[in-house]
């Protein structure tokens, strides 16, 4: 797998990542942005303090801001680039506020198949999967699922968690599985806020959060 080194700037100091070349993140961040930059500046706009939780964390686009831009503490889930996740935690001295999980996180404990651009086949293969409330984190004030299809089981897998947390979700949705998130979100009483979706979001994000 070819590498590269890219700089990204936040505030006052330089974010190193090394990432796989090619592909729409590595595209952002070679212009000089954060991918889905909207999105994480909405979040540091809500000022959250807690815990974070980042299923599909990829490189670190989101586990490194959340950390160092929203000063959150970050769970990271990543089954397939665990190994440059916690290069880029270690290179931008944010290890003690990320703790990288080499799961991917879904409705309970199977094992999955990488069948190809991040999408998990469950039921065969190797890739172990969890359920989020299997790891008993506290505080949690928001999750970001970004799991190519299985947003649904990430969710449906945090059920104690999310009901007990309230956290402020933000999901990617595939066209024609909207109906998929709500189902799990609406019995817990969450609407749907927000919706991004742009050049460098191509894949539209939503926003759930609870309501009373």
């Amino acid at each position: 797998m070819t590498t590269q080194l890219v700089s990204l700037t936040l505030a006052d100091r330089n974010v190193v990542i090394e990432t796989p070349a090619g592909g729409v993140i590595a595209s952002a961040w070679r212009a000089g942005r954060w991918y889905e930059a909207p999105l994480l500046e909405h979040v540091r706009g809500l000022h959250l303090k807690g815990l974070a939780v980042d299923a599909g964390a990829n490189v670190g686009n989101h586990t490194l801001w959340f950390a160092l831009a929203c000063h959150l503490k970050v769970a990271a889930f990543e089954p397939l680039h665990a190994a440059l996740l916690r290069a880029n935690v270690e290179r931008n001295a944010c290890r003690d506020r990320v703790t990288v999980y080499e799961t991917a996180l879904g409705s309970g404990p199977a094992k999955a198949l990488h069948r190809g651009k991040g999408e998990l086949a469950v039921g065969t293969g190797t890739i172990p999967v969890a359920a989020l409330d299997s790891f008993d984190l506290v505080n949690v004030v928001l999750i970001k699922a970004d799991v190519e299809f299985m947003e649904p089981a990430v969710l449906a897998g945090g059920a104690r968690t999310i009901q007990r947390d309230r956290p402020i979700i933000v999901a990617e949705v595939h066209p024609g599985h909207e109906q998929a998130l709500a189902d799990v979100l609406t019995p817990w009483r969450y609407v749907k806020t927000k919706r991004f979706h742009g050049k460098f979001s191509p894949t539209p994000v939503e926003e759930w959060r609870y309501r009373a």
